[in-house]
């Protein structure tokens, strides 16, 4: 049973007031315990002074009301969302986790769109288990910005299901992630599929503001991708050219993280 603040208080005083008059009950039958009846009582009246006693130690360690029932909702809202912020991709296991906490955690959990935008297509896992939690984070999301969290190696087979999902929410795409693991290509069925064949396969993407790469082995003319995301703003790669700042328009750039040599730099 879940209890108010207001509840929790009231018995709280309830067991305090018991506990008083209870005390004050034993110091007066304690200077009448000679008799045997009198005797009895005293013992009963201790009973209960402990049993109260012991109550309010436990009360005082948990359980502890259920803090969706005593907080303001968007409060609740903002404290899950820092829980589940992780740029890494494994919110969906933290948010799973909390929908076991209750039904009424559940009821709530399901109905909160940004709880559902982080999508993460992982290597490992049975291709079923994957694409079933991207039909649930497409559903529950609404029409919230998505991020996507891709690791690679990735088969074609598990991508191309993957990517039929997706391909029709290619405009709520604000950013993606790719991730190199040391699993094999075999893990994800035939043949693995490339990270720019996987952007190609996403476009257009107009939203997209936010690009990380595990890796950018591309050749100056695959860079031209970039031209289709009109929007990025945060472009991320550990053998990302400082030359394409020349050769492709990225007038809403705000940052490139890369590691480059001195002589890249000076020549920019």
């Amino acid at each position: 049973m879940i209890y108010s603040i207001a509840e929790v208080v009231a018995q709280h005083e309830r067991l305090e007031n018991e506990r008083l008059q209870l005390l004050k009950s034993i110091h007066e039958q304690s200077g009448n315990a000679y008799r045997l009846e009198n005797r009895e009582r005293l013992k009963s009246l201790q009973h209960k002074y402990n049993q109260i006693v012991i109550s309010q130690r436990e009360a005082r360690r948990g359980p502890w009301t259920d803090p969706l029932s005593i907080l303001p909702f968007d409060i609740w809202v903002h404290i899950i969302e820092e829980i589940v912020d992780d740029r890494w991709g494994s919110s969906y296991r933290v948010i799973y986790n909390m929908i076991l906490v209750s039904k009424q955690w559940k009821d709530a959990i399901v109905r909160i769109p940004q709880f559902w935008t982080q999508i993460s297509i992982e290597v490992g896992f049975a291709e079923s288990e994957v694409l079933q939690r991207i039909t649930t984070a497409l559903y529950l999301s609404g029409d919230q910005a998505l991020t996507l969290d891709i690791e690679r190696p990735i088969g074609r087979d598990l991508y191309d299901g993957c990517h039929a999902l997706l391909a029709p929410h290619s405009a709520r795409i604000r950013r993606i992630t790719f991730r190199q693991t040391y699993l094999s290509s075999s893990w994800s069925g035939s043949g693995a599929i490339s990270l720019y064949q996987i952007l190609l396969s996403l476009l257009p993407l107009p939203n997209l503001q936010d690009l990380r790469l595990s890796d950018s082995n591309f050749t100056e003319d695959q860079w031209g991708i970039l031209e289709s995301m009109p929007r990025i703003r945060f472009l991320e790669g550990s053998a990302l050219p400082l030359s394409i700042v020349k050769h492709v328009s990225l007038v809403n750039l705000e940052t490139l993280a890369v590691s480059g040599r001195a002589d890249e730099l000076s020549s920019l």
